[in-house]
């Protein structure tokens, strides 16, 4: 994909990344924004819905197909798993409750969002394979940014880097500085590997 700039993930020097990220998160912020009055439309054309009103049932639908999570079979999930899966609903339903009392628009949400995805060009940055796009709320993209990010460069989940990248998203979003005490990607988004699972 020559024609759509450099893959971010081809980038190893920390604070370049880092640069870029400031720059890419705004553009996608925008993207979300604008995006946020044409859900009816989205939803229309065949987007997948995951929006927090409707995540807790549909990871209880999911736990209780036991043919499609194969369960006791060689690929599939243990009992023990399952019971997990279980067992974590009503935190899931908390923070889904938490996260829709903080605010912030459910808009389109690429759960594919991370550096191999992104290509940075000289009119700015690309955001490439959409295939697993859906309708989410806006700050689960800031988890899967805050991941490669962990992964990529041994950052802790309270490192400054990513407390400033959280703190300017937050805002962008939502008008409202970042909850005190309250690392939102953290405490908040954990039910972003609902929509991944689904």
């Amino acid at each position: 994909m020559q024609d759509g700039g450099t893959m971010l993930r081809e980038l190893k020097d920390k604070e370049k990344v880092l640069k870029h990220w400031q720059s890419i998160l705004p553009t996608y912020a925008e993207l979300q924004l604008e995006s946020a009055s044409k859900v009816d439309e989205l939803l229309a054309v065949g987007c997948l819905d995951r929006r927090l009103k409707h995540l807790p049932n549909q990871l209880r639908e999911l736990v209780e197909d036991a043919r499609i999570l194969r369960v006791g079979e060689p690929d599939g999930l243990l009992v023990e798993e399952r019971a997990q899966l279980f067992n974590s609903i009503p935190s899931v339903e908390h923070a889904c409750q938490r996260l829709n009392d903080f605010g912030g628009p459910e808009t389109l949400h690429n759960d594919d969002f991370h550096d191999a995805n992104i290509f940075i060009g000289e009119r700015g940055p690309r955001f490439f394979d959409w295939g697993e796009a859906c309708v989410a709320h806006s700050l689960f993209s800031l988890e899967i940014v805050f991941r490669i990010l962990r992964y990529q460069f041994y950052l802790e989940p309270d490192a400054p880097e990513l407390s400033k990248i959280e703190g300017d998203r937050v805002l962008q979003l939502t008008a409202k500085p970042r909850l005190k005490s309250c690392t939102i990607s953290i405490k908040l988004c954990d039910v972003t590997f609902v929509t991944h699972s689904l």
